[in-house]
């Protein structure tokens, strides 16, 4: 039967919209608007066309292909069944098929390349005019020739020659240096694109009635990323920071699958994609069995000691040596001896469910019972399940909803096929920050700006790195794990120069009277951290850490905290408060670092200042401990 057939470059095809999902699959919708043909006997019998869309990328999913055609909501039933999609196929070219790859799509690569096509030209006619040249010389230095007979006539010949020679050698070299650029450009331009677009995808669509009609063709492909990042974006007015920051979302997007993606609509998805090569499915169950806690260790037998050689009717009070255990069965308890003055307590039964277990391990079932050893936290056998694959762990379908997140890129963007990270932007977040600063001293003489920002947007935050910028300009970058709502993330802005830290240690040495064989010293060691603050106004949180050292673990060496006075004393959580100037109001507090769990590190020797600053003023935080030793007793402070 005839068919009307319509055959259209994907270049003619725009891309309305792209989707990309993780890890690297995205769904690419086209729009295409075609002059379909109706059931016209004797021309068109069956009313069918055939729509075919030449040079998809060879990286599509072969199964993925769809071609709807959808009407508005509110057209008539009868107007959607009119025109019916009867079938997709995708041909795709075979692996290493010798197919030669489209011609160059792109205007700036035709571009370069008829342009490098004049040049060779030019260059051709530029050495053909040197050979006339010099044939025509040739011929006029000839004995016989009139100009060779006249010197006059001769001089200006070689002279008129020498300036048209030089002329053309000229040209030639800037034509040679025109087409080695040409050609450098047109080989970035090829080499910058990236995949092959071979791919036919071609459907039977039924028409009964004639006219142009617009179709929509979705399909998915592979070789498409996004991940998140963010620049941070702090202002510094009069030298203070703003705790008014801007978090900018962007997204660095690359894609290899031999597509160019003009002006169509961008979507980031963190939803998953299950395609043929990784499907979703329900995990089965598996039987449970009962092993043994340590498999690799051996069932320990004791075997009962040896009788005595006199029998026991003769001594009562010696205990009857144990029963020997039921067959297949182990001992519920290690067998030991004791003294004949100990008594024999019988050990318990097992519990109901275990003891019918073990009754039943002589007989052919899916259970196994299994010595579970004496140790007195091993009380009784496990339930595992047999090692069995299990298939990567999968999320759920690509929908919009708790399970993923979709990011909208708003405006119209273009992604070539370069393999290249493109940077869009899809939010902007305005956030107040908690300033302050934080200084270690005694790793670096620097006190560090940092800002805890609290993520009150209605999003998620995803991880990803985070490029601070403090007016406009670069500072640092770090790194944020998944925010949550009403989470919170740190990031340094930077050092606060304004502020001078110096740090100093010394120590003094004493020896203790000897009050027993061995003498012992003591070594009083004292830091101390002063912080001038040069600036004309008073820095309110500044946070300084250290650290005390602890006594060894075998006990030889001892240290006795002196100050700050009152932290030796401190329990975890509580602060401190040490006057640390002379001038009313300055005081600081210390008190003992919080650990990972929440609670203190007094355990860790681990202690921090919190303390303000005023313009122009300078503070000194000093720490004491005493170490006691025996005098012959080396050892170092280290971590």
């Amino acid at each position: 039967m005839a068919a009307n057939r319509i055959s259209l470059p994907a270049s003619d095809v725009p891309v309305k919209s792209v989707t990309i999902f993780q890890p690297s699959t995205a769904e690419v919708t086209r729009v295409l608007t075609v002059a379909l043909k109706a059931r016209t006997p004797p021309a068109y019998p069956s009313g069918t066309n055939i729509v075919e869309i030449a040079g998809i990328s060879d990286r599509v999913e072969p199964g993925s292909p769809r071609i709807y055609y959808g009407p508005p909501a509110y057209a008539p039933r009868s107007e959607s069944e009119s025109i019916r999609v009867l079938d997709v196929v995708c041909r795709r070219p075979a692996p290493g098929s010798d197919s030669k790859p489209n011609p160059p799509a792109d205007a700036k690569a035709a571009a370069l390349l008829a342009q490098s096509l004049a040049l060779q030209s030019r260059w051709i006619v530029c050495q053909e005019e040197m050979g006339l040249l010099d044939s025509a010389v040739r011929l006029a230095t000839t004995p016989g020739n009139g100009v060779a007979a006249d010197h006059a006539g001769l001089l200006a010949f070689v002279e008129a020659f020498a300036q048209k020679k030089l002329a053309a050698h000229v040209v030639v070299r800037e034509v040679d240096a025109r087409i080695a650029e040409v050609e450098e450009e047109l080989r970035v331009v090829r080499g910058a694109r990236k995949g092959e677009a071979r791919t036919v995808v071609a459907a039977s669509v039924f028409a009964e009635k004639e006219g142009m009609v617009e179709l929509r063709l979705t399909y998915l492909v592979s070789g498409v990323h996004w991940t998140p990042c963010y620049d941070l974006h702090v202002t510094m007015p009069d030298g203070q920071p703003s705790t008014d920051v801007s978090l900018r979302c962007c997204a660095t997007v690359s894609q290899s699958t031999g597509e160019d993606w003009n002006d169509t609509t961008l979507t980031l998805s963190t939803a998953t994609v299950q395609t043929t090569q990784n499907p979703l499915f329900v995990p089965s169950i598996t039987p449970l069995r009962i092993r043994p806690r340590n498999p690799r260790t051996a069932p320990r037998r004791r075997p009962p000691p040896p009788p005595p050689p006199s029998s026991h009717l003769g001594n009562p009070r010696e205990p009857l040596p144990p029963p020997p255990p039921p067959c297949g069965g182990y001992p519920s308890e290690p067998v030991v001896s004791r003294p004949p003055s100990m008594t024999t307590v019988p050990a318990p039964a097992p519990p109901p469910a275990l003891t019918v277990l073990a009754q039943q391990a002589s007989t052919p079932t899916a259970w196994e019972v299994s010595d579970w050893g004496d140790s007195e936290s091993e009380s009784g056998p496990i339930l595992v399940e047999p090692p069995v694959p299990q298939p990567a762990p999968v999320e759920a379908a690509p929908t919009r909803n708790a399970l993923s997140v979709a990011y909208s890129v708003p405006g119209a963007l273009s992604l070539p096929s370069d393999g290249q990270e493109h940077r869009v932007t899809f939010a902007t977040l305005n956030f107040t920050a908690e300033l302050h600063h934080e200084c270690v001293p005694r790793k670096s003489e620097a006190a560090f700006i940092v800002a805890t920002v609290k993520n009150t947007s209605a999003r998620s935050l995803l991880a990803g790195p985070v490029s601070v910028f403090v007016n406009e300009s670069f500072v640092s970058q770090t790194t944020i794990q998944r925010i949550a709502v009403k989470e919170s993330f740190r990031c340094v802005l930077g050092v606060d120069t304004l502020l001078e830290v110096a740090y100093r240690q010394y120590s003094t040495t004493e020896r203790q009277p000897q009050l027993s064989s061995s003498p012992r010293k003591v070594m009083a060691r004292t830091t101390t951290a002063t912080i001038a603050n040069q600036h004309t106004h008073a820095v309110a949180g500044l946070v300084v850490r250290d650290a005390i050292p602890l006594r060894n673990e075998a006990g030889e060496v001892a240290v006795t905290v002196r100050k700050p006075a009152g932290l030796a004393q401190a329990a975890d959580g509580s602060e401190v408060s040490v006057k640390i100037g002379e001038e009313e109001g300055v005081a600081a507090k210390v008190h003992w670092m919080k650990g990972v769990d929440g609670k203190g590190s007094e355990k860790e020797g681990l202690y921090e200042w919190e303390c303000a600053i005023p313009a122009g003023k300078t503070v000194t935080l000093e720490a004491q401990w005493d170490v006691g030793a025996e005098s012959d007793e080396e050892w170092y402070e280290g971590p």
